[in-house]
């Protein structure tokens, strides 16, 4: 993490990383923008969100958190470094949700206007003839609309972003 919270004022509707975290730090600010983070692999870390008080926990027990990036947050980690997804979006652009499965779970259905975005934490998906192979650590953004397809032998994250009523 860097050692100091610069705030981002650029223009996106979306993004998805994953970012190795080895150190204790601030997060850096998206002001307009909402974001989930997924603790894919460590011990996880404790959230201080340095205008409320309010401590959040992400832990393998409790992977995910949702929280505003406009937010200021103290990051510290609990027993190492952790691997974590984050899908930061425009929150006047999007409506998001985010499911979670293992091996042999059914993908979630993807709704007319909705973009799937699934990450592979582990395993491989078998989308069928002609598809490409995507292992651990592979990205699928589907158009609005289309379906994810296949089977997951790992475990997957898939972000929806629904578009926005506003």
């Amino acid at each position: 993490m860097p050692s100091s919270s610069p705030a981002y004022d650029g223009a996106f509707d979306w993004r998805v990383s994953v970012a190795d975290v080895d150190e204790d730090g601030p997060f850096s600010t998206f002001v307009g923008h909402d974001r989930i983070l997924v603790l894919l692999s460590g011990a996880g870390m404790h959230l201080h969100f340095t205008t409320t008080g309010v401590k959040v926990s992400v832990r393998p027990s409790h992977r995910v958190a949702r929280f505003s990036g406009s937010a200021p947050i103290d990051a510290r980690l609990i027993d190492g470094p952790t691997t974590d997804l984050n899908l930061i979006w425009r929150r006047d652009a999007y409506v998001v949700s985010v499911h979670e499965g293992a091996a042999a779970a059914a993908l979630p259905v993807v709704t007319p206007a909705a973009h799937a975005v699934l990450y592979l934490a582990e395993g491989e998906l078998a989308a069928g003839p002609g598809s490409p192979p995507v292992g651990a650590g592979d990205l699928v953004i589907g158009e609005p609309g289309e379906q994810l397809t296949g089977r997951c032998t790992g475990r997957w994250v898939v972000f929806m972003l629904h578009p926005s009523s506003q």
